[in-house]
């Protein structure tokens, strides 16, 4: 019962993201397995969640796994559109807009407080790859306790 409580509130921490929450006390799903406990949220994003899911003009939430202990999250972007077109054939361009992509997306998991105990606390790291609209990777990275001491509320 307390995982599909906590995948519930992780669902909607994910649905209601880039608000800064309060500490909370997550303390209750210490006792859940690492693996378990990324399966169980994933199961209960990807139950709760209408995937594919538009998250802005350009960007795509497709789909999203456990992969081992793990959360796995796969987005697209219209690279159909000129700026980004622009910014995938420019090396430089396309390094400085990954790093503020994975700025962007740090301080969404960071600053939400079931993410941060799922990253800091259980090191359960989410991993965002970026694939253009024909399923070629992009880019790809990690969400981890590091990137979060950088982007703290």
């Amino acid at each position: 019962m307390k995982k599909i409580i906590a995948g519930v509130m992780i669902v909607s921490s994910m649905l209601f993201g880039g608000i800064v929450h309060e500490e909370k006390n997550y303390s209750y799903l210490d006792k859940i397995p690492k693996k378990e406990l990324a399966q169980e949220l994933t199961k209960e994003l990807v139950k709760n969640l209408n995937l594919p899911l538009k998250l802005d003009k350009i960007t795509v939430l497709q789909n999203i796994f456990a992969y081992d202990d793990d959360i796995l999250l796969l987005k697209t972007l219209d690279d159909d559109n000129y700026k980004i077109k622009e910014i995938m054939n420019n090396k430089k361009i396309k390094q400085i807009f990954i790093k503020k992509m994975l700025i962007a997306d740090s301080q969404h998991f960071c600053n939400d407080s079931i993410w941060s105990y799922l990253i800091n606390k259980r090191n359960i790291i989410p991993e965002i790859n970026y694939y253009n609209r024909k399923g070629k990777l992009l880019f790809k990275y990690t969400i981890e306790p590091s990137d979060c001491e950088k982007v703290k509320h």
